[in-house]
């Protein structure tokens, strides 16, 4: 489980699945989670 913060909401990214998904399924999800990036450059500094 991955919990990140995008413009400044946050976005729970889970890898679980039950034990009768599909190994179709259970692929995908896992190609959906290794294609994840994050720019960290683009992120805004905080306004005090």
């Amino acid at each position: 489980m991955w919990i990140v913060g995008v413009d400044g909401k946050i976005a729970p990214m889970d890898g679980a699945y039950f034990a009768g998904t599909s190994q179709r399924a259970v692929d995908e999800l896992h190609a959906t989670l290794d294609s994840a990036t994050f720019d960290v450059a683009a992120q805004k500094s905080p306004t005090p």
